[in-house]
C-alpha cells in the first residue's frame, strides 16, 4: 500500500475529523469521557499550526497535528483511519514528522493519555522516552521527548 504525506487543505477538514472520531471513539469508555482529539478544532490547527495529511488511492488515510508551543515542537495529535490500522501508516506519519521537524528543532515532544496503554509501548518502541505523567484538564496524560538528528537546510 503507497501513502503520500502532504500540508492538509480546509477540504480534508471533514474527512480529519471523521478520522479523529474513528480514531479515539474506543477510548471514551477507559476515559469516562471523549478524547481531546475528538472535539479538536482542526481548523484552527490547520490557521494556526502544522496540520498533515496522509493519502492512500482512496483519498484522506490519516492525519497529524505539529505545535510549536514556547519554542518547544510538539506531535500533538496522530491518527489512522480504521481500514488502515497495521499497514504501517502511524508509523510513517511520525517518521515524516520527525524528518520534517530535524530541519527545525533538535527534539519532538507528545503526550499520550495512560489509558491509551498500547500507545505507551508503540512510541517507546519509536524511540521515545517518557518524561513525566501528569493530569491536566482531567485527563492523566503519559509526557515523552524524542531527540533528533538535526538536517541541515
Amino acid at each position: 500500500m503507497s501513502f503520500s504525506v502532504r500540508h492538509a487543505v480546509a477540504d480534508d477538514l471533514p474527512a480529519i475529523a471523521d478520522i479523529a472520531i474513528a480514531a479515539y471513539s474506543g477510548y471514551v469508555a477507559a476515559m469516562g469521557r471523549e478524547p481531546a482529539p475528538m472535539r479538536a478544532d482542526f481548523a484552527a490547527h490547520l490557521a494556526d499550526d502544522w496540520l498533515f495529511v496522509a493519502e492512500a488511492d482512496s483519498g484522506v488515510a490519516g492525519y497529524m497535528v505539529l505545535c510549536e508551543v514556547n519554542g518547544a515542537w510538539w506531535l500533538d495529535n496522530i491518527a489512522t483511519a480504521p481500514e488502515y490500522r497495521g499497514a504501517g501508516l502511524g508509523r510513517l506519519l511520525v517518521g515524516w514528522a520527525e524528518d520534517w521537524l530535524s530541519q527545525r528543532a533538535d527534539r519532538v515532544e507528545l503526550y499520550t493519555n495512560v489509558a491509551m496503554a498500547s500507545n505507551l509501548g508503540w512510541y517507546e518502541r519509536l524511540g521515545y522516552r517518557q518524561t513525566g505523567r501528569r493530569v491536566v484538564d482531567g485527563f492523566d496524560r503519559v509526557y515523552f521527548e524524542k531527540y533528533l538528528t538535526r538536517q541541515k537546510t
